[in-house]
């Protein structure tokens, strides 16, 4: 019987509210749908729009994710050596052994006394 109390003490303005609710909702139902029918239709184009300004990012980064993949697939496929590398690698080789003939310590200690 608590309940019965509850409601006879402060839970009669609830159900009141509760009551007129359920009685005057199907009254506005129809007029709050077609007040809000627009801002639907706002929220479904943007949705549109987001969905296809997403799938042309994704068509733009596949197509230089494939270039890329081809650009490094035909590197890997080409020759390594050119002119220059040739070249560069032959200089470097001759400082190599001009290191080796002197010495490394006399090459550093002559760069400590010209730094000096």
């Amino acid at each position: 019987m608590a309940w019965f109390e509850d409601v006879l003490t402060g839970g009669v303005a609830r159900l009141v509210i509760g009551v007129g609710a359920v009685l005057v909702l199907p009254l506005l139902g129809p007029a709050a749908a077609t007040g809000l029918r627009p801002v639907a239709k706002l929220v479904i184009k943007g949705g549109l729009l987001a969905a296809d300004w997403t799938q042309d990012l994704l068509t733009e980064v596949e197509a230089q994710w494939h270039t890329l993949v081809a650009e490094a697939r035909a590197e890997l496929a080409a020759p390594t050596s050119t002119p220059a590398a040739d070249a560069s690698k032959q200089v470097l080789k001759e400082a190599a052994k001009e290191v080796a003939q002197e010495g490394a310590v006399e090459l550093l200690t002559e760069g400590v006394k010209e730094s000096l």
